[in-house]
């Protein structure tokens, strides 16, 4: 039986280094939290994450928080559907090459 989760992550952009005049990554770790679902059909996963309640909530919980682009932002939080059981990423540091 396949799963669709529907997950809260806290996402944030990391500096990576200095080459190439300095480079970024992104990262994110589940967050426990009530709207965190699982769904047999990918469709439900969708409808479900575009709903008003979902996005009311994700609009909440970002208010007041820069953009993720800024130096100053701490994190924002976004919902992702995964068909594995949701983890922090990446699950190794990225290195310039």
């Amino acid at each position: 039986m396949s799963c669709y989760y529907v997950t809260l992550y806290m996402t944030d952009r990391v500096f990576g280094g200095h080459e190439e005049g300095g480079w970024w990554y992104d990262c994110g770790y589940p967050v426990m939290d009530s709207l965190n679902r699982c769904f047999q059909s990918e469709d439900d996963a969708y409808d479900y994450r575009d709903s008003d309640e979902v996005q009311a909530i994700l609009s909440q919980l970002n208010e007041g928080r820069p953009d993720i682009n800024s130096v100053v932002c701490e994190g924002v939080y976004k919902v992702f559907i995964e068909d594995h059981f949701p983890a922090e990423y990446p699950t190794e540091r990225p290195y310039y090459c």
